[in-house]
């Protein structure tokens, strides 16, 4: 039994349905630690862990269920969207005045999404979950 290709509205829809519950999450856990993260580096590393956790299990979990998504499709359109958000980060870190963890955040902003698409797409070359 073949698996169908999928529609550019399920390629979307799942794409949505991964972003939005990482959002959510990732607003949420960030504004209640926000002033730690900006006074002390240990709390700005564990909260980036996590955030990488939780940002890399989701879509992994989420494209996963779907087997008749093509993620070798996805991926360029993920790595555009987190290179779109880079710029944007960089953007806001150069209106922000300096502080004291400024680099090391700014180094954060910048590892994170690097290390979560390369958790992504790890994960589905070495599972072969419908990447080639």
């Amino acid at each position: 039994m073949s698996i169908k290709e999928a529609s550019t509205l399920k390629y979307i829809g799942v794409y949505l349905l991964a972003v939005f519950p990482y959002n959510i999450i990732s607003t949420l856990l960030v504004n209640l630690f926000a002033e730690a993260i900006f006074i002390h580096l240990s709390i700005a590393i564990l909260i980036t862990i996590i955030d990488l956790a939780i940002w890399a299990g989701i879509f992994i979990y989420v494209y996963s269920k779907f087997n008749d998504i093509n993620v070798h499709k996805v991926f360029p359109w993920i790595v555009g969207f987190v290179f779109i958000g880079l710029i944007y980060t960089v953007f806001i870190f150069s209106s922000l005045p300096l502080f004291d963890l400024y680099y090391f955040i700014f180094f954060f902003a910048i590892a994170e999404p690097i290390a979560f698409l390369y958790i992504f797409h790890n994960h589905f070359k070495m599972r072969t979950y419908n990447f080639t």
